[in-house]
């Protein structure tokens, strides 16, 4: 080899192990020397993981919840609002599992309802939280592409026989023993992470990666984490009751000042109504039962949204298009819990603008579940001490 040439490749060489060193150490998508550990085992139901942890890599702990937790009767899909449903909602004999994450799209309930299925793990029950950006094409949410290759896994099963088990076990074992690592690798070099990684050099990530499993009644109240059904666990001063007048100027500056939550240059999305009718269509095939349901925003929120230039009738379309995409899938049962007055939420039970406290979500989920069977018969019958 001419000595030009191997000066050539020792530069190349050298420059990337220094780029791939510097990712390394900055590791801004937690995956590799920041990566949160979670446990390798299901928790007992007494049990809470939870850290001083920020920027969760939420869809990479659902993905690893789903590998050890045991099957599921009833599983949760949608935003973090709809994190606040737990257990304890439901009768003790219903094996329940949240796999909400934040800013949710459909994409990303296309992923994991893929990963379900890859670790045979359908379950009976899904309820399926389907927030109004779901149906915008400019929602600005690209957290879901850190599950791309399960959502694209999605689309390229859906024509194979349901008898061709042997091919899913096949690429249950690739994705976990080959692609998962080797995808993890080669964010060392890619752009995104480079650029991250230099900018991680003026606002690094705050808090630290330790997290750990503490009993729920010693968990330290300051952490955030997960239960053992996988829903959410705030710092205590982020769920504390609050004043009407505090909720309310959380939900003033939520819809007067900026965008809106994923909500701006409005654009219904077709791409997005057709994957979720493929995604209804594919669980209602599996033998699932499906609850599409409306969240509701706080009141004084949803009446500024409402009046705001650029989005008026933004909230009130995106449902109609949600019933309507759920209508032309037979069997879907569709409990539209937006308005909040309806439900008996009353406008103090919000954490801010757009989540509703777990009291609330109570009252949602017994809305929407006693409106038919099979759901009715899920319910505990006493209310639980909330």
């Amino acid at each position: 080899m001419p000595p030009s040439l191997r000066a050539f490749f020792f530069t190349l060489m050298s420059g990337l192990f220094v780029v791939g060193s510097f990712v390394y150490w900055q590791d801004p998508a937690q995956h590799f020397r920041r990566r949160v550990p979670f446990p390798g085992r299901p928790l007992a139901p007494n049990e809470v993981w939870v850290g001083p942890v920020a920027n969760l890599p939420e869809r990479d702990i659902r993905r690893r919840q789903i590998a050890v937790y045991l099957h599921p009767d009833l599983v949760v899909l949608g935003s973090s609002r709809v994190l606040m449903i737990n257990g304890s909602f439901f009768n003790s004999g219903v094996a329940f599992e949240n796999l909400g994450v934040s800013g949710a799209t459909v994409e990303d309930d296309m992923a994991l309802w893929q990963i379900l299925k890859m670790s045979y793990k359908v379950p009976k029950y899904i309820i399926l939280g389907l927030d109004p950006w779901v149906v915008n094409a400019n929602n600005e949410q690209r957290r879901w592409t850190d599950l791309r290759k399960y959502y694209n896994d999605f689309l390229n099963v859906q024509d194979r026989p349901r008898s061709e088990h042997l091919y899913q076990r096949f690429q249950t074992l690739w994705r976990r023993s080959i692609e998962d690592p080797l995808d993890n690798l080669s964010e060392l070099w890619s752009w995104s992470s480079v650029l991250r990684s230099w900018q991680m050099l003026w606002s690094p990530i705050s808090g630290t990666t330790t997290a750990a499993v503490y009993a729920e009644n010693a968990r330290p109240t300051a952490y955030a984490g997960y239960r053992a059904d996988g829903s959410a666990i705030y710092p205590a001063t982020e769920v504390a009751k609050r004043s009407l007048s505090a909720v309310e100027a959380k939900a003033r500056e939520y819809a007067l000042q900026g965008k809106v939550y994923s909500l701006s240059n409005w654009k219904v999305s077709g791409s997005q109504l057709t994957d979720l009718q493929w995604l209804l269509t594919d669980m209602k095939k599996e033998g699932s039962h499906v609850l599409i349901v409306l969240v509701p925003y706080q009141p004084l929120a949803r009446r500024l949204i409402d009046e705001r230039p650029g989005y008026i009738n933004v909230l009130s379309d995106s449902s109609k298009f949600l019933e309507t995409s759920a209508q032309g899938v037979p069997g879907i049962d569709f409990c539209n819990a937006d308005d909040s007055d309806k439900i008996g939420c009353q406008p103090d039970e919000f954490l801010d603008a757009m989540h509703p406290s777990v009291t609330c979500m109570h009252k949602v989920v017994t809305y929407c579940f006693q409106q038919s069977d099979p759901w009715r018969k899920l319910l505990r019958t006493q209310r639980p001490d909330l």
